[in-house]
């Protein structure tokens, strides 16, 4: 499942269209903060959900709140 998603989306960089219809980055960053949490809290390794909240963090500021996750490329992109 996880593998047709993401094939589904690989055109969307490329494209710069990232819906949110299903999911967005908003959306995300509210399940990202609780599993950044609960790692800290349990004592387990917090860096990647932190640094994937960060992501999702900075993708919200610069306006891509209401898309998918996948528009966090943008981000990315530019480094």
């Amino acid at each position: 499942m996880v593998g047709q998603t993401l094939a589904a989306q690989a055109p969307a960089p490329d494209d710069r269209n990232y819906p949110g219809a299903l999911g967005t980055t908003e959306m995300n960053l509210n399940a990202l903060e609780h599993i950044a949490h609960t790692s800290v809290e349990q004592g387990v390794h917090s860096g990647q959900p932190r640094l994937m909240k960060e992501i999702a963090e900075r993708g919200i500021a610069e306006g891509h709140g209401g898309d998918n996750y996948m528009a966090v490329f943008e981000i990315l992109k530019r480094r």
